[in-house]
């Protein structure tokens, strides 16, 4: 496969055409004006409440690491409070105009800081809501932690029941409210309204449909979880939000933006990865739009994320994976172009994390687009089992090997023990590598 694969397949002219436009819409500078439409103030405004966010993520690290220094791993702690109200801060500065709202979060960050005993247990519940995620106070933020919360109580298949009733499901609890709450959410009129939905619908849909599709989690709720089920009914309704939600020209689910009275449904690569990660565990309900999607996935390549795979202008491993997890899931049902296609881009992605995503130290490095560098080791780790170059099963689009893969695989676990960082996603990217890589 070479170049001229990619001049007989050209996706973006076939989006294009279906879309009748020209080109797609800058979603980043449309949202930027309709900010500044709502509040004139929001240009200025905006920069000086990041910088303040900065400074408090900064803070929470800093005071992890002085109460954790020296102490054995088993011993160290998370804030967790206070990192999900940083993790609400940064929703606030970055998909709304609501700055007092945004300065009152910090303060109930810098407070949560005081008080270092903070739940360390994921499955941790509001002993009246039953809500999860200490520090959360949004729904969305809540739904987020629910479905970490969920996977730790199922045990592996050795379930342990919710000790509260999840009343804070409230709001979705059964179709009807579900369709209520959630078709709003859909359209943002951030000229209006202050306020981008995207974060909010990406959160609840991503965590539901895992219920919804994932047929021994909805078993779970039904013997485990009061005050919340998962119905046929539900299903449906649930199934039925989506299918309206997906664009047919582009086969992608996004934010939709109302902006200077016109409509445009905008391509999320993020959103679309994790409806049609979670649907095709259910086949009762197929994917429609498939080569529509796919067209789509590689027109919008060198976009900005969430729009596209690109993050300030290069590759990302994160988004990278979403792409090829995309297309392992439907490979089946892609074009012969669009399989070649494919692997000219798989190449490049590989070609990015080895080369440029990697450190001379064996190991990934920092971007500001990951929550902790732990994110960019599990993410860049999950990369490279997912294309096959770590995990030889996954080999889904090629039948080449790759030399170095183990030793490739063994610098990366040996520099991720150095750092022993106190992070989830770290944990998660060790059990890849110990999968991967067993013998060093």
């Amino acid at each position: 496969m070479d170049a001229t694969v990619a001049k007989k397949y050209s996706p973006k002219d076939k989006v294009l055409g279906r879309l009748g436009v020209e080109g797609f819409p800058d979603y980043k500078a449309m949202i930027a004006e309709a900010f500044a439409q709502y509040d004139p103030g929001y240009p200025k405004k905006q920069p000086k409440a990041e910088k303040e966010y900065r400074k408090a993520r900064a803070a929470v690290m800093r005071e992890e690491k002085h109460i954790n220094d020296h102490c054995p791993v088993d011993e160290k702690i998370r804030l967790t409070t206070s990192r999900h109200i940083r993790i609400e801060a940064k929703w606030y500065v970055e998909e709304t105009a609501y700055f007092t709202d945004f300065d009152n979060e910090i303060d109930r960050l810098y407070t949560s800081l005081e008080n270092h005993d903070q739940p360390q247990d994921i499955a941790w519940q509001n002993p009246t809501t039953g809500a999860f995620g200490s520090g959360y106070t949004q729904f969305h933020a809540q739904c987020d932690a629910m479905i970490e919360g969920v996977y730790t109580l199922y045990n592996d298949g050795d379930p342990i029941a919710a000790k509260v009733p999840f009343y804070f499901m409230e709001p979705i609890s059964t179709p009807e409210k579900m369709t209520a709450y959630l078709t709003p959410l859909i359209t943002s009129n951030i000229a209006r309204n202050g306020i981008n939905h995207r974060d909010q619908i990406g959160a609840i849909t991503g965590s539901v449909s895992q219920l919804v599709y994932k047929s021994y989690l909805r078993k779970y709720i039904r013997d485990y979880v009061q005050d919340f089920e998962i119905t046929d009914a539900y299903r449906a309704a649930w199934t039925k939000l989506l299918d309206h939600w997906q664009d047919p020209a582009t086969g992608f689910w996004g934010e939709w933006f109302v902006f200077n009275g016109e409509l445009y449904k905008s391509p999320d690569l993020s959103l679309t990865y994790h409806t049609v990660k979670y649907r095709m565990k259910d086949g009762d309900h197929p994917i429609q739009y498939l080569e529509e999607m796919i067209d789509t996935l590689f027109a919008i390549e060198k976009y900005e994320y969430p729009f596209g795979w690109m993050v300030d202008g290069h590759m990302n491993n994160h988004n990278n994976m979403d792409v090829v997890k995309i297309l392992k899931l439907v490979w089946d049902d892609l074009t012969q172009e669009q399989m070649d296609y494919a692997c000219i881009q798989f190449e490049k992605m590989l070609d990015y994390c080895l080369n440029d995503s990697m450190d001379d130290k064996g190991g990934f490095r920092f971007f500001p687009f990951y929550n902790s560098l732990g994110d960019a080791y599990y993410y860049g780790v999950a990369f490279l089992d997912q294309i096959g170059y770590l995990n030889p099963d996954n080999r889904f689009w090629t039948d080449q090997t790759f030399p170095g893969w183990q030793e490739t695989g063994c610098g990366i676990k040996r520099r991720l023990q150095q750092l022993g960082l106190n992070n989830r996603r770290a944990e998660s990217a060790m059990e890849i590598l110990e999968q991967d890589v067993p013998d060093c």
